[in-house]
This record gives C-alpha cells, sequence and structure tokens, in this order.
C-alpha cells in the first residue's frame, strides 16, 4: 500500500497537481464538489451532452496552418488549449481531496482493426507542446499502433483516471453517446469526436462530452465551448 501511495504522489507530482484549499473556492463550488459525490444523495453525478459542433472555420484554420498531418490532431490540440482556460475542468478528485491538475497527460485509445482490437496511446507533457510538436507525436504514436502486431498494454489505473481523454469514432455520426460511469466518479471529464459530415454547405462534427456535476456543470461547458469555437478559428503559426 505503501509503494501505491507513493507513485500516485509521484503522479500527481507530475501533472502538477496542486491541493484545492477551501478559500480558494466560493461557497457553492466548496457545497457542490461534496454534495454531488454524497451516493445517499445523488446516484450517478455524471452528465451527458453531444453537440454537434460546426466546424468550417476550423477547417479553414488548420489549412492555413504550418503542420496538416492531422485534422483529428487539430481538434484535440484546439480542446486542449481550451481546456488550459477553465481550471475546473481539471480538477480530480484523489481519496477524499480535490487537486487542480496543470499538466494533465491526453489519452485516447486507437482501434486497430486486429484480435488486439485496441492500443492506448499515452502523451505527456502535451500542455506544454507547440502544435507543431504535439502534431507530430500525434502521427507518430497513431503509426505506431497501426504497424505493430505487440500485444495490448493498459495505461496504469490513477494515470488513466484523471489524464485528458479524448477518443474520436470516425465512422459513427452519432446524435448521443452514453458512456460507462465511473465506481468513483472523481471530475474527470470526457470528450468523444464522431465522424466529419457536409450538411447544406456547412461542416459538422458530433462533440459527446461526459462531465461531473460536482466540478462542472452546463454553463460552464458553455463558457468552454465558446473559448473552443474561438480557439479553432486562429492558425497554428
Amino acid at each position: 500500500m505503501t509503494d501505491l501511495a507513493d507513485e500516485q504522489h509521484r503522479l500527481i507530482n507530475c501533472y502538477a497537481g496542486v491541493l484545492l484549499k477551501p478559500e480558494q473556492l466560493s461557497e457553492y463550488q466548496r457545497w457542490a464538489l461534496e454534495f454531488f459525490h454524497e451516493p445517499q444523495y445523488v446516484a450517478n453525478p455524471n452528465l451527458a451532452i453531444t453537440l454537434q459542433l460546426d466546424i468550417t472555420t476550423a477547417y479553414a484554420s488548420y489549412n492555413n496552418s504550418i503542420c496538416r498531418k492531422s485534422f483529428t490532431a487539430y481538434l484535440i490540440w484546439k480542446l486542449i488549449q481550451s481546456l488550459k482556460q477553465h481550471p475546473c475542468f481539471n480538477y480530480r478528485r484523489i481519496g477524499t481531496q480535490w487537486y487542480d491538475f496543470k499538466n494533465l497527460p491526453l489519452f485516447f485509445p486507437v482501434a486497430t482493426g486486429r484480435a488486439e482490437r485496441f492500443g492506448e496511446v499515452l502523451i505527456e507533457n502535451v500542455r506544454k507542446m507547440d502544435w507543431q510538436t504535439f502534431s507530430n507525436i500525434y502521427r507518430n504514436e497513431v503509426n505506431a499502433i497501426a504497424n505493430t502486431d505487440t500485444l495490448y498494454t493498459a495505461t496504469d489505473t490513477f494515470t488513466w483516471s484523471v489524464a485528458d481523454f479524448i477518443g474520436n469514432l470516425p465512422k459513427l455520426r452519432f446524435s448521443a453517446l452514453s458512456l460507462q460511469r465511473p465506481a468513483e466518479p472523481n471530475g474527470r471529464p470526457i470528450f468523444y469526436f464522431g465522424q466529419r459530415y457536409l450538411k447544406d454547405g456547412v461542416q459538422q462534427v458530433a462533440l459527446s462530452i461526459t462531465f461531473d456535476h460536482a466540478n462542472t456543470d452546463p454553463v460552464l461547458l458553455n463558457h468552454l465551448i465558446d473559448t473552443y469555437t474561438q480557439q479553432l478559428a486562429i492558425a497554428e503559426s
């Protein structure tokens, strides 16, 4: 147990986790962080919303960027830049304490089409990278899974539970997506992009967001999406 506690402490430091102090929070935040994780009151604190995003401007800004190896990577990168500006989406509950993480890694699964159905990608220090560095690493990691027959290796549970989870289902044009709920919710949102499509001359993509009502809510999500829309319009030079 001591080794496990030591490893969690190391990872908290690695991902720049800072313990949230009550005096940093509003009265509502202090109440919500506890109330929505009380099972006698709330069976499942997770909310889910699926949006149909207009990505016409995003695709134009991507084509004006210096590195154009993957538009999916561009959508993910811009979402990470937006998350950095909204701390509540970076809160995680570890045991009974809440932390604000400043340098979360990125996690996403990749379908292989083989007997080992999925590979996993974990990119650390992603929030400190520029677009070109991230684009290259993203493409290399995805290609490595496509071109290897090595056995599936699971990311350790703690890292998986705190990482930014941004998945992609490029062949499914969904209007809603229901994800499994964690046994111990910890504030980590999960994002999934769907198939990109053209409708009435507008390029669109579904974005499913599952988020914890303890540290986020639909109003805060709206602020995040506003930031994301602004970010998508800016080409990366």
